[in-house]
């Protein structure tokens, strides 16, 4: 039997793009949520739970409404989700619990997993057939199937006993894992042939990791505690730190849309982006207040991130909050000098378009390197307002430059810290 869990949410009827940032889908579910994925553009499953209890989650109206799936192994928290296509997916958690769907989560059978082990990732070969797939969690555990889970092998690393937070099956044979103790020890292992081998790689960190997303074979990111964000190119030969301005902060998951523009969901309720390649991370205005867990997105503007009690975000627009302050259409096209300037860490922009367009909005460093892509969209006329936080970079002369259609201006703020 499903339980109906309603979320409402406001939506700004003046504005063509809807409500613009991240807005909240309020669930009435307290427990703590860690992933969630849509297999299409209407359909998305949440998992969570708490120590007493797992919890499945499902929308088939882009998020409007929630309905709780009863589901085998119920007394298990639930960690992590993954989809093969838009009906078969599966689902890991606390006590060696794995479940599976075959018509996009609205039934679930139990599989038989062959560990007790608390679970904490599934990943399965994106190219493939479906059928092969790895799952991860304590004490080193790695479990592998190659038959769409009906049988589960514990594979042996020989490397490690410690938390492996979130593993990634790139292609046929490469697979990656990463994780660590609480006790400032980092884990990155790495397979090249299906996980018959595991080999350790090292970034030289101090703190665990807790989440992986590699792009391709070589390129990949792995995100933890500390603020702690590193790249490699090499398939893992290397690992670079990136610096990018994020201290101090619980990274837990990372997630890119395309080579360049990702996004880092962590704790106290912290969103970031890049728009480089990583190089810089900006951080994003959200109005929840607990950590958050997990980040999706189903195309570049689209996409939602959960976290503890209960919360579900959700942008339309990349996470960008610009707002519109005046339907009336101004006479000219103009981008007006922030404020405060100087300023620490938020400041407002705002600008006025006399013309739909498509809009860019920009950040550049004094020597004119992009710092941020802020606004990448279509907007309509209008004047419009956008709150700028630059904790995550240093004191300094910045510029914002606006481009829409013919028209370019560039003007000059100053951070101080």
């Amino acid at each position: 039997m499903k339980k109906s869990i309603v979320i409402f949410f406001f939506l700004l009827t003046n504005f063509t793009l809807a409500q613009s940032g991240w807005f909240s889908l309020t669930n009435s579910s307290p427990a703590d949520l860690f992933d969630i994925y849509f297999v299409n553009s209407t359909t998305g499953i949440v998992a969570g739970g708490t120590l007493t209890y797992g919890l499945i989650l499902r929308t088939t109206n882009s998020g409007v409404s929630w309905d709780s799936i009863d589901v085998p192994a119920n007394g298990n928290m639930f960690r992590d989700l993954e989809f093969t296509d838009a009906n078969t997916g599966y689902a890991v958690g606390n006590g060696g619990v794995i479940i599976k769907t075959t018509n996009a989560g609205a039934n679930w059978t139990a599989l038989v997993s062959g560990t007790t082990q608390n679970l904490r990732c599934i990943s399965f070969y994106p190219s493939g057939t479906g059928a092969t797939g790895m799952a991860s969690g304590f004490n080193g555990t790695i479990l592998k199937t190659v038959n769409a889970g009906a049988n589960w092998t514990v594979l042996n690393t020989g490397l490690t006993t410690e938390t492996l937070y979130s593993i990634q099956y790139v292609d046929g044979n490469i697979a990656y894992a990463v994780g660590g103790t609480q006790s400032n020890v980092h884990t990155i292992i790495k397979t090249t042939n299906g996980g018959t081998n595991w080999l350790p790689q090292s970034a030289g960190l101090n703190n665990l990791l807790r989440g992986v997303f590699f792009q391709d074979v070589n390129t990949g990111y792995a995100v933890g505690d500390n603020g702690n964000i590193i790249k490699t190119t090499n398939g893992g030969s290397n690992w670079q730190i990136l610096a990018g301005g994020v201290t101090n902060s619980l990274l837990r998951d990372i997630y890119f849309v395309n080579s360049a523009t990702g996004y880092i969901a962590a704790g106290f309720a912290k969103i970031y982006k890049t728009t480089n390649s990583g190089v810089n991370w900006i951080q994003q205005n959200t109005t929840a207040t607990q950590d958050l867990q997990s980040v999706y997105f189903q195309n570049s503007s689209t996409g939602y991130i959960v976290g503890n009690k209960g919360v579900i975000l959700k942008t339309v627009n990349g996470g960008v909050g610009v707002r519109k302050v005046s339907s009336e259409v101004p006479q000219s096209f103009s981008l007006n000098q922030n404020y405060p300037n100087p300023f620490n860490p938020t400041t407002e922009i705002t600008f006025n378009i006399s013309q739909a367009g498509f809009v860019l909005l920009k950040i550049f460093d004094l020597k004119g390197k992009e710092i941020s892509n802020l606004i990448n969209e279509k907007i309509i006329p209008g004047s419009y307002s956008m709150n700028f936080n630059a904790s995550g970079l240093s004191s300094g002369v910045y510029y914002y430059r606006l481009t829409v259609n013919e028209y370019s201006e560039t003007k000059k703020m100053v951070l101080i810290k």
